[in-house]
């Protein structure tokens, strides 16, 4: 795996070729990994004109692929070979990227497990979020109700930003 880890002055390109030998269509979902990257254009075969745009930049019912991270639906025809040039803009900020290739069903196993390790912490910040009313309740104590508010909160965003888009 390439880890690519700056802080850009201007846009940077990636590109890749995939092939389909096989008689088939292939279906993949290219994941940048980083969800916060303002602008990815995305074109084929060395075209002049983005074959599709996503990015923080755009309202998020625009995304091709509804989901918390940047996906790039890619479908390989049988028999052929596809170029694609991928414009990342993120100028002045972090650009942090792990790009992967998965299948659909791949990638629908994978939001599943994170699926099911999000509820697990946040029924047992459930559980701690009960202790700390009791305490501050039984104590009469601010601290255990300022605990107790700061575990909802942690909890409200891990709810918003990882499990809510299932």
């Amino acid at each position: 795996e390439e880890l690519l880890s700056v802080i850009p002055i201007h846009q940077w390109w990636m590109g890749m070729t995939l092939s389909n030998s096989s008689d088939s269509v292939r279906q993949f979902l290219l994941l940048p990994n980083n969800p916060h990257i303002n602008q990815i254009r995305v074109f084929e075969n060395h075209s002049t004109s983005p074959l599709m745009e996503l990015g923080d930049f755009f309202p998020f019912y625009h995304r091709p692929f509804i989901d918390r991270d940047l996906v790039i639906p890619i479908s390989l025809p049988p028999n052929s070979s596809i170029s694609y040039l991928f414009l990342l803009d993120k100028v002045g900020e972090t650009l942090h990227i792990e790009p992967e290739l998965l299948g659909i069903q791949d990638f629908h196993q994978r939001k599943s497990n994170d699926s099911l390790v999000i509820g697990w912490i946040l029924g047992w910040m459930s559980i701690i979020f009960i202790f700390a009313l009791f305490f501050a309740f039984e104590l009469k104590s601010w601290s255990g109700a300022i605990y107790a508010a700061y575990v909802l909160s942690i909890s409200c965003l891990l709810y918003t930003s990882d499990a809510a888009d299932e």
